[in-house]
């Protein structure tokens, strides 16, 4: 499954669990109507369900072409229960959370191409295979940023700021790319991969304000690290990057070998996206 379709199921999934718990408090609790609230549930679950199972097609863009469909027909499935009980067809918050989810599914999938051509940049999130290894743990939670960005908006957000941040990822990210070779064997690309984020989170440390209390880096050097970190590497005041990214150290900090899964890509393939 690619990096983008991971996350985008996950990102569903987490806008409609709350959405079918509020519908089954509201089928039980009076001054609503029960069966209405009842029967849009049970279509929100039998979407969520058909999200979980969605196998992929052969690229992202069809991917996002199948998954709002797949929307759009469960919204037309709500706009004929909401009709039956003398609702409005196009009001109610099962329908906004659906007409959100099909805006922000062509979103993500923009920002991606977006980001993409901001640098250019030769590796790729978009059509990426996901597999257990440093390098693709780092793509995941960078992709589940942006798209957290999207699905979640929050708003006051500095918009330059988040700018130079995303600039900076995206030159480390390619930094990433070209540090791992295929004949790198875990712990060497444990070492390379967590290198680039050390990197980041000094370019993050001159970019936004710090905590300094609770920002500490520890030894790093790039023959030997330490995976004992005695506080995160970025801190709570860099926001959704900082904990995506801290998610990604731990993450890589805790693979083994038996859980290891090395890259498709070979030299060749690599150099083709150089290319």
């Amino acid at each position: 499954m690619t990096i983008f379709l991971m996350v985008l199921k996950k990102l569903i999934k987490e806008q409609l669990s709350p959405l079918s718990a509020s519908l089954d408090s509201k089928s039980k609790t009076y001054g609503h109507n029960k069966i209405l609230s009842k029967e849009q549930k049970d279509i929100i679950d039998e979407l969520s369900d058909k999200i979980v199972q969605y196998v992929s097609c052969d690229t992202d863009e069809e991917n996002v072409k199948a998954i709002t469909l797949l929307i759009t027909d469960y919204r037309s499935s709500v706009q004929i229960k909401r009709e039956s009980h003398g609702e409005p067809k196009d009001k109610g918050d099962t329908i906004g959370c659906l007409n959100d989810l099909v805006f922000h599914i062509s979103g993500f999938y923009d920002k991606l191409k977006a980001f993409k051509e901001l640098g250019p940049y030769d590796f790729n999130l978009i059509d990426k295979e996901f597999k257990n290894n440093p390098e693709h743990i780092v793509y995941y939670h960078a992709v589940y940023y942006f798209g957290e960005e999207i699905f979640c908006p929050k708003s006051g957000i500095d918009v330059k700021l988040r700018a130079e941040k995303e600039e900076k990822l995206g030159e480390r990210l390619q930094s990433l790319f070209e540090l791992i070779k295929p004949s790198h064997n875990l712990e060497e690309q444990k070492k390379r991969t967590l290198q680039v984020l050390r990197d980041l989170a000094e370019d993050n440390k001159k970019t936004v304000k710090k905590d300094k209390s609770s920002y500490t880096l520890p030894y790093f050097s790039f023959y030997g690290v330490s995976l004992t970190l005695p506080t995160d590497w970025f801190s709570p005041s860099e926001g959704r990057l900082g904990e995506q990214l801290n998610l990604a150290i731990r993450k890589i900090n805790e693979i083994t070998l038996d859980k290891f899964e090395a890259s498709p890509e070979n030299s060749v393939s690599k150099q083709k996206e150089l290319n």
